[in-house]
């Protein structure tokens, strides 16, 4: 049996982080890049008027690395199977290859607060960067 696992990820999310970056990047002085075109987007799917813009250079890069995932295969890289977009809610959905105990980020960043690892010893630490290497030296 294949296991799946779905992630979302929140267009309107990503719009707020880059308006926060390029608010963050004029305040502190550093020169805005006048060579960024933009693509402007509905924030709620359905109106024009209350669309903010977003640069294409953005957008391009999700589309990029969507594209460069769905080629990937490799054992220990994670296998993208499908992207759906739903421009009504304005989120993207991969579904991705599933992974017992979630990624590794969610566990760092704390989003997992049920975690609690023990200490590894070092031959399976080993064998976990052995295949971490694998995976990096792959893509």
């Amino acid at each position: 049996d294949v296991l799946y696992a779905l992630k979302i990820i929140n267009k309107n999310v990503l719009r707020r982080k880059l308006i926060f970056s390029t608010k963050e990047q004029s305040s502190s002085g550093e020169r805005e890049d006048s060579s960024i075109s933009a693509t402007t987007l509905p924030t709620n799917g359905t109106t024009e008027s209350s669309a903010v813009a977003v640069p294409s250079s953005m957008l391009d890069d999700v589309k990029r690395e969507i594209a460069i995932m769905k080629k990937l295969s490799h054992p220990h890289v994670l296998r993208l199977y499908e992207v759906m977009d739903d421009p009504k809610v304005n989120k993207l959905y991969l579904v991705l290859e599933y992974m017992k105990g979630g990624d590794l980020m969610n566990i760092v960043q704390g989003d997992s607060k049920s975690w609690r690892c023990e200490p590894m010893h070092e031959i399976a630490l080993w064998h976990v960067f052995r295949q971490v290497a694998c995976g990096l030296e792959y893509l």
